[in-house]
């Protein structure tokens, strides 16, 4: 049961000997995610620990040209070390949502990057008369199961010791075991704009 305790961010802890490394939006920027793979591996071994996480709090896809890329290289990564946690964020909420609603939510989804994370692979969105049931239709056959699976799987959020891991935020006043999963990825200024304590 989660304690309703209010504690600043000066007096928030972790479990002794455990180490957070935060990642946030990638957005189909490979390089750069490897790149910062590559340091947060050098400061984990030029500063032992006895145990590390690396969270990566959602957004891997859309707006950079390599979404494909970054979901095949964080399934990997995860799939080969259970110290990395790959939260879900509000792009993998809308492509999961495209997929089942194109005509509804294609002007949103191409328009947040979605044109981005189709070419990434493969699918090409250049003529008008194209409708988004066919360029669905396309994403799905282009994308690989394992990656819709692992995309279809992510969390919302996880907990070590008095830090809550989410993609976009909490909704203040609401207890964190009744925080509903929307806000969780999609939630912006009741949570930005909060100046107390949550």
């Amino acid at each position: 049961m989660m304690s309703s305790t209010k504690i600043g961010l000066d007096e928030a802890n972790l479990p002794a000997g455990l180490r957070i490394y935060a990642v946030g939006d990638v957005h189909g920027c490979l390089s750069e995610l490897r790149n910062l793979m590559d340091k947060i591996s050098v400061d984990i071994h030029s500063r032992p620990i006895p145990e590390y996480k690396i969270v990566f709090l959602g957004d891997y896809v859309d707006r950079g040209p390599d979404s494909n890329g970054c979901v095949q290289y964080l399934m990997d990564l995860s799939n080969s070390d259970p110290n990395i946690i790959c939260l879900l964020g509000n792009h993998e909420d809308k492509l999961l949502k495209f997929l089942n609603q194109p005509m509804e939510l294609a002007e949103s989804f191409f328009g947040y990057g979605g044109r981005e994370l189709c070419l990434s692979y493969g699918v090409e969105i250049g003529c008008s008369s194209v409708s988004p049931a066919d360029v669905r239709d396309e994403l799905v056959h282009a994308l690989p199961s394992v990656h819709l699976s692992f995309l279809s799987n992510l969390k919302t959020h996880v907990t070590f010791g008095d830090y809550f891991f989410v993609h976009a935020g909490i909704r203040p006043g609401v207890a964190l075991g009744q925080q509903d999963p929307h806000d969780l990825i999609w939630i912006r200024h009741e949570f930005v704009n909060h100046k107390e304590l949550f």
